[in-house]
């Protein structure tokens, strides 16, 4: 079961793994930023597409990629600090209610620290991109959940962000990209 919230609209759907670099391209020039942001979700969503168990199942096992001498890897990039919570369920004797949305994001971003610590333990390398991030508080949560503060990089600018993605790109060039 994930967190969720509620009043919330679905954001677009998910491009599962796939080396059509044509319907990757078609995806991401589909996509548009608006409303709130949700480290959590992307965090857990970019992880599941990485394993290869439902929902998502397209990902191979990291023993099969191992072998062909790759590795797993996501790239979380932001703009900004989480600002949804989502909704927490209290037991109450044999009855489980939905408890009011907590009144500030210490969840949430405790939330994306234990699952940037589940995702590295889980043998996934994680390198985090800040666009244009100016709170010192969520630079240092982004730098923290990177595998090491290495991977972790503040883009300012869409130049600065091309350039990020290119270290990325460089810093990658020895894997062996696997569906």
């Amino acid at each position: 079961k994930y967190p969720s919230m509620t009043n919330t609209g679905c954001s677009a759907e998910i491009q599962t793994l796939t080396s059509d670099l044509s319907a990757l391209k078609k995806k991401i020039t589909a996509l548009s930023a608006s409303g709130e942001t949700y480290l959590p979700g992307g965090l857990t969503w970019g992880w599941n597409m990485l394993t290869s168990q439902e929902p998502l199942t397209e990902a191979e096992t990291a023993t099969t990629l191992a072998a062909k001498g790759g590795r797993k890897i996501l790239v979380l990039t932001t703009d900004g600090a989480t600002t949804l919570v989502p909704i927490r369920k209290e037991a109450s004797g044999h009855n489980t209610t939905i408890a009011s949305v907590y009144k500030s994001l210490d969840y949430s971003n405790t939330l994306s620290a234990e699952l940037c610590t589940a995702i590295k333990n889980d043998g996934i390398d994680i390198y985090t991109v800040q666009f244009d991030v100016v709170d010192t508080s969520l630079q240092q949560l982004l730098t923290n959940c990177a595998t090491s503060p290495t991977m972790s990089y503040q883009a300012a600018g869409s130049d600065g962000l091309v350039d990020v993605f290119d270290k990325i790109v460089t810093d990658l060039t020895q894997i062996r990209i696997a569906r």
